[in-house]
């Protein structure tokens, strides 16, 4: 993905970044997914994005997993 960013290729940025994301989906159990589904099927702007700014996009509260 580095390399992707670095040399401007979105093509394999974006192939990378939805690999990364089905390998995190299948290691998290998808419990987020399914509040993140939720929120939008309620309409919730507002619960949506502090759901998304605060738990899905927070660093600090991921796991990482070494290959």
């Amino acid at each position: 993905m580095e390399t992707a960013i670095e040399t401007g290729d979105v093509k394999a940025y974006y192939s990378y970044q939805n690999r990364f994301h089905d390998i995190y989906i299948q290691k998290s159990g998808n419990q987020e997914h399914k509040t993140i589904i939720n929120l939008f099927k309620k309409r919730n702007g507002a619960e949506l994005e502090q759901f998304l700014r605060c738990k899905h996009w927070n660093p600090e509260l991921a796991f990482y997993d070494t290959l």
